[in-house]
């Protein structure tokens, strides 16, 4: 009888990296391990501009990032408290949204137009929207990171 032989096949394993961590230096926020797109939160709101890998801090409150890899994978940094004697903190009342499922839940203080950002910055929706308690359908939404932005404050949900 022939002996019988094992050959092993080569195989790509894409494993969950480094979860990403935010280092201070003065009033300069850094994460790490790197990605290729960034968006930073102050207080769970949308931060415009915030889209480097570094942020500079300018108020006291929980500072969180969503990190984007190569591969398109998104991960969120633990949240990391701010808080300088220098800086004044600012109370940001008002604009909720979430949960998400198919459909986005959200309190608006004030009308205005409400956007809907994925992760790698496509617009995905975009209505007006009155002031108070409301909620958007949105069926067939990917799951994965969004930001909503109603009139330039902005908050995080994510669509499991």
């Amino acid at each position: 009888m022939p002996a019988t032989s094992i050959t092993a096949v080569p195989s790509d394993v894409t494993t969950l990296g480094a979860v990403p961590v935010i280092t201070q230096d003065g009033s300069t926020l850094t994460v790490n391990p790197a990605g290729v797109s960034y968006q930073w939160y102050l207080n769970g709101a949308f931060l415009p501009g915030g889209t480097q890998q570094s942020w500079t801090a300018t108020e006291n409150g929980t500072y969180t990032v969503l990190v984007v890899d190569a591969d398109g994978c998104f991960s969120n940094a633990a949240d990391f408290v701010f808080n300088s004697t220098s800086i004044a903190s600012t109370q940001r009342d008002g604009f909720r949204a979430g949960p998400l499922t198919d459909a986005l839940q959200l309190f608006a203080p004030q009308a205005g137009l409400l956007r809907m950002i994925d992760a790698r910055g496509r617009e995905v929706m975009h209505a007006r929207v009155s002031a108070g308690q409301q909620s958007r359908a949105l069926p067939g939404l990917a799951p994965g990171a969004y930001t909503v932005v109603l009139n330039g404050e902005g908050a995080r949900v994510v669509k499991e």
